[in-house]
């Protein structure tokens, strides 16, 4: 009975879970006109392993905006011209061993 109360226990891991939704960038493009087209909603995301040696890795939040652009442009968005990111949320979920970032944004076109 010991033995199934602390596999039952050992099965729980703790996970920490972040949210940020704040302006990333600052603009004084006014969104009050019909000047531009919602493109679509893309997220990315990447995951770290915990390391203690910070030598040769990127940034996590860096490859999960690379993941982001990536999943655009494959969906024929290529980041350019009138086409930028706006509302923008950054989820991070931590686990004993891992940490995940996930990017969420709109990708919009200014018409005029």
């Amino acid at each position: 009975m010991l033995t199934l109360f602390l596999l039952a226990l050992n099965a729980c891991k703790p996970v920490k879970y972040q949210a940020f939704y704040d302006k990333q960038n600052t603009t004084k493009v006014v969104l009050n006109t019909d000047n531009f087209k919602i493109s679509g909603t893309f997220t990315g995301e990447a995951i770290v392993k915990k390391v203690t040696n910070f030598k040769k890795s990127d940034g996590l939040l860096a490859k999960a905006r690379e993941n982001l652009v990536e999943k655009a442009e494959k969906a024929g968005y290529k980041l350019e011209g009138s086409r930028t990111f706006i509302n923008i949320s950054i989820d991070y979920i931590e686990s004993k061993e891992k940490i995940k970032a996930v990017i969420t944004a709109d990708l919009i076109e200014f018409t005029e």
